[in-house]
């Protein structure tokens, strides 16, 4: 599989997992990734959105370990607002 973007990730977005973490699906396999926050810190923090970050990235998660950057381009997708519900809705069920 060649160099993975923000782009195929959102296009190809399937689910979440139970501990939130995003599903894709790029030219047949599955992708399991997260938004996160680079700052200056030394954690680097989940987000839900790359616009709630200073410095947000992609990060691949298990068997695939990567950062991408993220593109202000993405920022319309149709999936982020989806699986921004989806985080949002699973969320607000575990704190209800």
């Amino acid at each position: 599989m060649k160099k993975i973007t923000e782009k195929q990730l959102l296009d190809g977005y399937d689910g979440l997992t139970n501990g939130l973490d995003l599903i894709s699906i790029v030219e047949g396999h599955q992708i399991i990734w997260c938004y996160r926050d680079d700052g200056p810190e030394d954690c680097c923090p989940v987000i839900d959105h790359p616009a709630s970050a200073s410095y947000p990235i992609i990060t691949l998660e298990y068997d695939r370990c990567a950062r991408i950057a993220t593109d202000a381009n993405n920022l319309d997708h149709p999936n982020l607002a989806k699986l921004q519900e989806a985080i949002n809705k699973i969320a607000g069920a575990m704190i209800d």
